[in-house]
């Protein structure tokens, strides 16, 4: 299994070195994806091409599998943005050897501010599911 972090540039410190990042992951994980698991703050939306081509690298959001629907972490009462989080930055992928299970968001206040921590239990494929076999025609 490939577990990989992920924390891309912020796009508003250059949008650039942000593409540059998610293209990056895209290119680590082609052809690589049957048993990896990117997971963490990838600072896009699966609106943003460059993550749509990262999923399209056969990797799926866990939340979109489940069609758990929008789970807002960002802005998450961030000092420069004075509104709720609504949009989801923080995503986890994985391959399709791979399945969700369920995905829910927490958020924790520390002192040195809230944290959002993103939860979605994976499972091993039963191997019937990830292979099919055709039917034998009997004569």
């Amino acid at each position: 299994m490939q577990l990989a972090a992920v924390h891309t540039c912020y796009p508003a410190g250059g949008t650039r070195r942000w593409a540059e990042d998610l293209h990056g992951l895209r290119a680590a994980a082609t052809g690589r994806t049957r048993n990896t698991v990117m997971l963490g703050d990838f600072n896009a939306t699966l609106d943003h091409r460059p993550m749509r081509d990262l999923v399209d690298t056969g990797l799926a959001d866990t939340h979109e599998e489940l069609g758990a629907g929008l789970f807002p972490t960002w802005p998450q009462d961030h000092p420069d943005y004075r509104v709720p989080a609504v949009i989801q930055i923080d995503h986890v992928l994985h391959g399709p050897a791979l399945e969700g299970r369920a995905a829910f968001v927490e958020v924790e206040t520390f002192t040195s501010g809230p944290t959002v921590r993103l939860f979605a239990p994976l499972s091993v494929r039963r191997r019937s599911r990830i292979w099919s076999v055709p039917e034998m025609s009997t004569p």
